[in-house]
């Protein structure tokens, strides 16, 4: 169901869908809508917002979704490598679920640290949009 609404609001030229609007469109549950909708909102795919004087909870997707979900991804590795590094502390240096925790953390730092993803999307993401302007300025 998160991939449908993802999919949804991917496509979806309003500035921004409703859960009923959703819900009718997908036929989904409100309930599913909601639950599925914070889960997206959570990972950072779906931003939620308000119009000035409605109470209404709008979904939407920004343009640079990939972006925001790089970020929010990024948070929760660096949130791994922090847990690997304390549950070293609290395990035998020579046991098994050391060697494991010590990979985790490795791993983690490499990910984080070494392939620099926020920089290098937006290192990317300057050059497509660079070679897109400089083709529609031909």
């Amino acid at each position: 169901m998160e991939g449908l609404i993802a999919a949804y609001l991917l496509v979806d030229e309003s500035d921004g869908a409703t859960a009923g609007e959703i819900s009718a469109a997908l036929g989904l549950s409100r309930g599913a809508v909601s639950t599925y909708t914070r889960k997206l909102v959570d990972a950072g795919f779906v931003r939620r917002y308000r119009k000035p004087g409605d109470r209404t909870d709008y979904h939407v997707m920004d343009a640079d979704v990939w972006g925001g979900f790089l970020h929010h991804h990024q948070a929760y590795l660096q949130s791994q490598r922090q847990l690997a590094a304390e549950a070293l502390q609290a395990v035998d240096e020579n046991s098994p679920a050391h060697e494991r925790l010590r990979y985790m953390h490795a791993y983690m730092e490499w990910i984080t640290e070494h392939m620099r993803l926020p920089e290098r999307w937006a290192q990317h993401k300057a050059q497509v949009v660079q070679r897109r302007h400089s083709s529609t300025s031909k």
